[in-house]
């Protein structure tokens, strides 16, 4: 890759922050005994996103962007089974989990979407 910032024009690196800073918002709702539970998952999770994004863009290795993508995809499975579990725990409302899993739904599509263009 000629230009090792590229990733930071990738509308789904952009959308990829939404989810980090929408799920800081989220996080701030739980109890204090949560802290260190379901939040400290959440946040150390969700910040893996942009950041494998940017090194899969980085790589010129195809198999290791490959897995970057992927990873993400395990993250993004694993996020929303935190919030579920969340929600039924009443710590977070439906319309926020809703709200989470449509702008993670459209993130998944776009590594997808890259992760077919990328094995090309």
């Amino acid at each position: 890759m000629k230009n090792k910032q590229a990733f930071k024009n990738l509308a789904v690196w952009n959308d990829s922050l939404e989810l980090v800073k929408n799920t800081y918002i989220l996080s701030s709702v739980f109890t204090e005994d949560e802290q260190d539970g379901i939040v400290k998952t959440l946040k150390s999770q969700v910040i893996n996103i942009p950041g494998s994004i940017a090194k899969a863009m980085q790589t010129e290795d195809k198999k290791l962007r490959k897995q970057y993508f992927e990873q993400v995809l395990n993250v993004i499975t694993e996020i929303e089974t935190l919030l579920i579990i969340s929600q039924e725990l009443s710590y977070i409302e439906t319309k926020d989990l809703d709200n989470f899993t449509e702008k993670s739904s459209q993130v998944s599509m776009q590594i997808k979407g890259l992760i077919q263009k990328f094995s090309k």
